[in-house]
């Protein structure tokens, strides 16, 4: 499910969202690669033409139900990575 999106300046889409599925994209080299065993926030940045994925990443901690977004933002940087703030009730966020 996805929570919140934004474009940068290049047009390049960052998604923001949670999802349980076992075979979900992350990309290699990512944040956290762990497959969820409950729902986890994901951030993902797409090309411009949403035909590929640059990065896609899990964060929160893998066995938590706390990982709920309450309020998300997303920011792109001007450097291409994003700047992700939230409110969680989970103490192992990361």
């Amino acid at each position: 499910m996805v929570n919140m999106v934004n474009v940068d300046s290049n047009d390049f889409v960052y998604i923001y969202g949670i999802s349980d599925s076992p075979n979900f994209p992350v990309t290699p080299g990512a944040y956290n690669t762990a497959p969820p065993e409950v729902l986890r926030i994901f951030v993902a940045k797409l090309t411009p033409d949403l035909g590929t994925v640059v990065f896609c990443t899990f964060i929160g901690s893998p066995s938590s139900e706390e990982n709920w977004a309450f309020d998300p933002f997303i920011k792109p940087l001007s450097d291409g990575s994003v700047l992700v703030i939230d409110n969680t009730l989970n103490p192992d966020f990361r």
